[in-house]
């Protein structure tokens, strides 16, 4: 049984990142991995310690697996994510959902007659693990669990909206989640992932993205660390 837990926290997004950086700033150490901000933050109980990398990653699946790995590299035992996603079915503007499942919607290879966003020979749709993605619902107050897609495209476009919705039964639409699961599923590391709905995927989502980013989301991060501190109780992640 292992008395140190080491967690990797990926943001994409500085405001998003601000609000972390924010709640844990008195505390951590600030960090630089590969070129990109970081903190490194420590939680104790009794003879536990469970330490936490996070990485401003920058906007992007590619960005978003890039850290990943680098965490996962470096030790990481769970890899975790919070941020804002646009809506795409059975989720309210301004809702906070967990993900738990995903897939990359801008993956083609249907001319060589494979299905939308279908790889050869692998997975392609990717699961966060049941344990994190329960704690974190029930420490939110019984939070939505959602199918999320990723692709590098901001959606503002209700027929891209309404193809996931109908094609894929997706709920929520972001920029990251997906890269991040694939890493965690390749290297079967236990992942799961805090999204808040900032708009509506549609034509208006621009402008309701950049309103809901412009807000303090300092409880995003909080429910988070919340629910890490859930984790010293979780023996399976000990083992």
């Amino acid at each position: 049984m292992k008395n140190e837990l080491k967690i990797g926290l990926i943001i994409a997004d500085d405001m998003e990142y601000a609000a972390y950086e924010e709640l844990v700033a008195d505390n951590a150490k600030m960090c630089n991995f590969f070129s990109r901000k970081g903190h490194s933050y420590e939680i104790t109980v009794c003879n536990k310690k469970i330490v936490i990398e996070s990485i401003l990653c920058g906007i992007g699946t590619v960005n978003a697996t890039a850290a990943a790995m680098y965490l996962v590299n470096n030790g990481a035992d769970i890899l975790l994510n919070y941020g804002l996603s646009g809506g795409v079915s059975s989720v309210l503007r301004g809702e906070d959902i967990v993900g738990v499942s995903f897939l990359e919607y801008d993956f083609d290879l249907t001319c060589c007659g494979y299905k939308p966003c279908e790889k050869p020979a692998q997975e392609y749709i990717y699961y966060a693990n049941e344990t994190l993605s329960n704690i974190i619902s029930i420490q939110g107050g019984g939070l939505k669990k959602c199918n999320l897609a990723s692709g590098d495209r901001f959606v503002s476009d209700a027929i891209l909206r309404d193809s996931l919705k109908n094609d894929f039964a997706i709920n929520a639409c972001d920029m990251e989640t997906a890269a991040i699961a694939y890493v965690a599923n390749l290297t079967d590391t236990p992942f799961s992932s805090l999204r808040r709905v900032s708009d509506d995927a549609g034509e208006d989502a621009t402008e309701d993205y950049h309103d809901m980013n412009n807000k303090p989301m300092s409880d995003l991060p909080e429910l988070l660390l919340k629910s890490v501190n859930c984790l010293f109780h979780e023996t399976v992640f000990w083992e």
